[in-house]
């Protein structure tokens, strides 16, 4: 029997990639950070995001730029790899693993601030902890299931994350007026 190189299968599409970025750059960041940060830098705020945008951008052009160097699939653990050895991959993709994990909590933590808000229940502990099962859960249940699966479920939230943000930017520019 001879051994069959794995074949990534390529099923996100562009449009299910265009809700994967969408949904990472939407979330706690966007939802809970600037009120914290208004409140911590004052006026100086809309800066911070932009520098930090600004940096951002640098590494997402840099990963860009490496992933054109490799058809594996492995992100940023396999470039460190390849560039520092398996100890700095390892460490890259523990990293890598944790912030992941790190978002999920955060994006959960937000939403059960937000449900508690409208039904105080889901401020106690016992209400966090069960949003933040009920995420996890269902995140991955969705991912077990499949690709397609996954695709609808960031569809889904792409579309609730963006509502808010777009009713948001209508009722602001009722406000602007054209400078004369």
């Amino acid at each position: 029997m001879t051994a069959q190189k794995a074949r990534l299968i390529r099923g996100i599409g562009i449009v299910g990639g265009a809700f994967l970025v969408l949904n990472g750059m939407i979330g706690a960041g966007i939802f809970a950070l600037p009120s914290v940060l208004a409140e911590k830098a004052g006026v100086l705020s809309p800066w911070l995001f932009l520098g930090a945008g600004l940096l951002i951008i640098m590494v997402v052009l840099t990963l860009a730029e490496l992933s054109s160097y490799f058809r594996e699939s492995g992100g940023p653990a396999l470039y460190a790899t390849r560039a520092f050895g398996p100890l700095t991959g390892f460490s890259t993709g523990w990293l890598y693993y944790v912030s992941r994990a790190s978002a999920i909590a955060a994006n959960s933590h937000v939403m059960a601030k937000y449900l508690g808000a409208l039904w105080p229940w889901f401020d106690t502990a016992t209400g966090h902890a069960v949003v933040i099962v009920v995420v996890c859960g269902t995140l991955t249940f969705v991912n077990v299931i499949g690709v397609k699966g996954g695709v609808r479920t960031l569809a889904f939230f792409t579309f609730f994350k963006l509502i808010p943000l777009l009713i948001l930017i209508g009722l602001g520019l009722q406000h602007v007026s054209p400078a004369v």
